[in-house]
Parts: structure tokens; C-alpha cells; sequence
């Protein structure tokens, strides 16, 4: 994955993280047709996909991911 694509991914991920607060807890709950397990599995991956694309920016020495 290219520079760019981390950074993108990052800030998709980051807005995803900020929109399910925003909403109430609502946003994956919407995407999992109110699946509540699902949702929470959703959430789970985005988080564990945030935490994986800032380890690998910081592996790079981007500045971005400070």
C-alpha cells in the first residue's frame, strides 16, 4: 500500500470512528441492518484496521501518524 492509500485509509477509518460517536453508537448498527453482534464486530474491525494502518505510518516515519 502506497503512502497516500495509508493516509486515505486513515482518515476514512478516523471518520468512521467519529461518525459512530456522533450518531449515538448508531452508525454500525445501521450498516448491520440492527444486528447488534454484527455492529459490534464492525466496530471491532475498524478499530483493529485503525490501530494496524497508524502502526504501519509510524513504521514509515510519516509524519501523520504523530
Amino acid at each position: 500500500m502506497s503512502d497516500t492509500q495509508l493516509i486515505a485509509l486513515s482518515k476514512l477509518l478516523d471518520y468512521l470512528l467519529v461518525q459512530h460517536f456522533e450518531q449515538g453508537s448508531e452508525l454500525f448498527v445501521i450498516a448491520a441492518d440492527g444486528e447488534h453482534d454484527l455492529a459490534h464486530d464492525m466496530r471491532e474491525a475498524v478499530c483493529l484496521a485503525h490501530v494496524a494502518t497508524r502502526r504501519a505510518m509510524r513504521e514509515r516515519d510519516m509524519p501523520e501518524a504523530a
